[in-house]
């Protein structure tokens, strides 16, 4: 869908042009302390090859479930 149309219902669309990205980068940072960062690992990988390179625990913690 295009902006125009969005426009023509009488929304206003923040764009990334428009800082959308900015704006998400934000909030994050506002709230990055609230992160168990031991559960959440932050590590991706657009392909099985990539995937396969990854430390897959770069905090050098190992994910526990909890019981």
């Amino acid at each position: 869908m295009r902006n125009e149309k969005f426009r023509q219902l009488g929304l206003n669309p923040t764009t990334l042009q428009d800082g959308l990205l900015a704006e998400i980068v934000d909030v994050g940072k506002k709230y990055a302390y609230r992160v168990d960062r031991s559960r959440v690992p932050a590590v991706s990988a657009w392909t099985k090859d990539i995937a396969a390179k990854i430390n897959h625990d770069p905090e050098g913690r190992r994910l526990k479930s909890v019981s």
